[in-house]
């Protein structure tokens, strides 16, 4: 099943990201695709922030590809941009996603589509006039329909 929730602007995009960040828990994947600069990072601060840590402190990690962070929850964010099937970074991957301890973020999760299970949340990210079009799909239809009636209630306010 898929949302697809319009065109968002900065303020509406960080909403959308808390509101998401509330559904979560532990052992969560939560795969995340998009162009470069389309929003990935900025989501995962917004989840983060609601998830009690200083989203000061999230980065990409691009270059170190996993960072952890301590929070109410331990968060995971992984970044799969400079990955070529490196079997020693999917043996990493792997042990995290079997942990079940934290919720992970994945960005460009695309670059190893066929490593995924499915039962991930995918979240793509493209561009519109005036920022964001985002598409949130998952096999767990409770949390979209959750994920939509909890976004229509602070849509309206």
């Amino acid at each position: 099943m898929r949302r697809i929730f319009g065109c968002l602007e900065k303020k509406a995009f960080a909403k959308l990201a808390e509101v998401f960040a509330d559904l979560l828990e532990p052992g969560v994947v939560v795969l995340l695709v998009g162009e470069l600069g389309s929003g990935k990072t900025s989501f995962v601060k917004h989840c983060s922030s609601k998830l009690g840590l200083d989203p000061t402190q999230v980065r990409s990690p691009t270059f170190s590809l996993v960072n952890v962070y301590e929070g109410r929850v331990r968060v995971y964010h992984i970044d799969l941009y400079r990955i070529d099937r490196d079997v020693e970074v999917l043996m990493e991957l792997e042990e995290i996603l079997e942990k079940r301890d934290g919720i992970v973020f994945v960005e460009w999760a695309d670059r190893i589509d066929t490593f995924w299970s499915g039962e991930e949340i995918k979240i793509t990210f493209d561009f519109c006039e005036n920022g964001r079009i985002v598409s949130v799909e998952a096999q767990n239809e409770s949390l979209l329909a959750e994920l939509s009636k909890r976004w229509l209630e602070v849509a309206q306010v």
